[in-house]
């Protein structure tokens, strides 16, 4: 499969960036109001192997992607204050793209990353808003957390009730024009982009009806990135099938992560939305596998809502 960069543009207020899952929901339902029942269930019946098969990472402030995790603290940690660092550094939330190039690349003296670990590298590396940066590089400022008072909605009726009821619910907010991006590996790219652009007027996740987590498709293009390490990097939330991952592999490192999803709450979902967990890898994680295959992950059906089969996307997108 092809891999691509897609970029939006923020059209307003969010809860957070739409993660792998979000992303794959939202497009399954684009696939039903554009090309009816029909074609999503034939896809979803064999998701793998189907000529139009797709595999999304999770949505990025542009420019920026997750921070890989990181070796364990090294032995010449000696004082507390290198020690402190290094857990300051572990603990980056981002890296840009111009570094995380570099992060990958063996022909690169990584020394000067250990420097930066004890808290001595001036010359290569910047910290700015959990972000770990090239030296040369501008750093954009994150998102601003802010807090809003909201009328919380029955389900079932889709009213606030007789009296309504108020609550205070955390968003994030940017400046205007300000871009977002994701990965995409797939064999027809126009059929994803007629989705997401379709999406581009319906919105992402929780709270899209209110006006949260719109972003509008603007561009795509080709996307090349050098892995010279062989460390597979992951972009999206990942559900490995039984026997992919290499667990004796001294490169391994990684998070987990059980969130709790929704169905969208429409049709014959309304009022009963609330998914079945599971356990996932977290973007970032490094993750060797035993042998090289087209797609990593799975797409187990998790429960049935009124005889319809509920999935959830762990396909790992692997950089």
């Amino acid at each position: 499969m092809q891999t691509y960069q897609l970029t939006f543009k923020v059209g307003g207020r969010f809860q957070s960036l739409p993660d792998s899952q979000t992303i794959f929901g939202a497009l399954c339902w684009a696939i039903r109001d554009l090309y009816g029942e029909a074609k999503l269930t034939e896809m979803l019946s064999d998701f793998v192997n189907h000529p139009q098969r797709f595999v999304v990472s999770s949505m990025f402030l542009h420019d920026l992607f997750p921070m890989p995790k990181l070796e364990k603290p090294l032995d010449e940690l000696t004082t507390l204050a290198e020690f402190q660092n290094a857990k300051a550094v572990r603990s980056l939330k981002f890296i840009s793209h111009q570094a995380l190039q570099r992060f990958f690349d063996k022909k690169q003296d990584m020394s000067s990353y250990q420097q930066l670990l004890k808290g001595k590298s001036q010359q290569v590396w910047q910290i700015k808003n959990q972000t770990l940066y090239l030296l040369s590089e501008t750093p954009q400022p994150l998102p601003l957390e802010t807090s809003g008072l909201r009328n919380a909605i029955d389900r079932l009726t889709q009213t606030t009730g007789d009296e309504g009821q108020l609550f205070y619910a955390q968003h994030q907010q940017v400046a205007a024009n300000t871009q977002t991006h994701l990965i995409v590996q797939t064999e027809d790219i126009e059929f994803l982009q007629s989705l997401f652009t379709y999406l581009s007027d319906g919105g992402y996740g929780r709270d899209k009806s209110v006006g949260f987590n719109h972003f509008v498709f603007e561009t795509t293009q080709p996307f090349v990135f050098e892995n010279s390490i062989n460390r597979p990097y992951l972009l999206s939330k990942y559900l490995p099938e039984s026997g992919e991952v290499d667990w004796q592999n001294s490169e391994l490192r990684y998070s987990l992560s059980s969130p709790n999803y929704v169905v969208e709450s429409r049709q014959q979902f309304s009022g009963q939305n609330l998914k079945a967990q599971v356990v996932y890898f977290n973007e970032g994680s490094i993750v060797p596998q035993h042998q090289s295959k087209v797609i990593y992950g799975q797409l187990p059906v998790v429960q049935e809502i009124d005889g319809q089969q509920i999935y959830q996307n762990g396909l790992g997108l692997f950089l």
